[in-house]
């Protein structure tokens, strides 16, 4: 009977030792797995394999003491940024505005548009230029202006895109709106007529004035002036985002005959000839 009580102690310390060593052996495997995570995601770096079987399943997992994560871009050395940035300097891009005119073009028959002439006054050509205008009261802040839809002119189906380029010191001239869009969209008065566009709102010098002491206005308070929000985007070689924003103007005018207008376009005076 002593014995029989021996052999069941025994037994029931055996099993506890069991468990025990179970038991430790789960907490760690635990603290392992949480000191050194698996790697699932691609990677470059120093690893090594490890075999091992859980519950009848071979699992391979890898441990790398190195990990090299690669980016869209190599981090440049401060050497390279340097140069970079002398680079940029050294080569700008930039885009110029140089006049504005009203006049038809061949693909959109008679119907007028307000042409802009463009210049790259930089040794470096400019891949991609887009043109639009915004609504200055379309939002609360200037990133939250939206754009004004204005017909695109038939030119640019023709050429394919509504960007263009412009080769280093190149100068072309494009239609940006038709000009019966913009007058919709200007409140005036019906008896004002455009006859004229602008970039600035320089006064005409005193000695290209005409010559008549009867009328020494000449027409000068007959004349607005209405501004368009004109936004150019554009892109360099570099794959530099740039943009910038400047007023345009139809220039509005009435008067009677004879009277002299200054047109800002062609800077000179002549008669009040309407846009049709």
């Amino acid at each position: 009977m002593r014995s029989h009580k021996v052999i069941i102690m025994a037994l029931s310390l055996g099993v506890a030792l069991s468990a025990h060593a179970f038991n430790g052996a789960t907490a760690r495997q635990k603290a392992e797995t949480a000191a050194e995570p698996r790697v699932r995601q691609s990677s470059s770096g120093r690893c090594s394999p490890n075999i091992t079987a859980n519950s009848g399943r071979t699992e391979v997992t890898l441990s790398c003491p190195e990990i090299i994560v690669l980016g869209p871009k190599t981090r440049m050395s401060s050497l390279e940024i340097n140069q970079e940035r002398l680079l940029l300097a050294k080569n700008p891009t930039e885009l110029r505005i140089t006049n504005a005119k009203l006049e038809s073009w061949l693909a959109d028959g008679q119907r007028l548009s307000l042409t802009l002439e463009f210049e790259n006054p930089g040794g470096i050509p400019i891949p991609e230029i887009e043109i639009d205008f915004l609504d200055p009261v379309s939002g609360d802040s200037f990133s939250k202006l939206k754009a004004i839809p204005f017909t695109r002119s038939k030119v640019y189906r023709e050429a394919g895109s509504h960007k263009f380029s412009l080769p280093a010191g190149g100068k072309t001239a494009l239609p940006v709106a038709f000009l019966d869009e913009i007058v919709a969209r200007q409140s005036l008065d019906s008896d004002l007529c455009a006859f004229d566009a602008a970039i600035t709102l320089d006064s005409p010098a005193s000695d290209t004035a005409p010559k008549n002491p009867a009328r020494p206005d000449f027409g000068s308070s007959l004349v607005r002036h209405q501004p368009l929000l004109m936004r150019a985007r554009y892109k360099s070689i570099f794959d530099q985002q740039l943009s910038f924003t400047r007023w345009v103007w139809i220039v509005y005018g009435q008067g009677s005959d004879g009277m002299q207008f200054w047109y800002p376009s062609k800077k000179r005076w002549g008669p009040l000839t309407c846009a049709r």
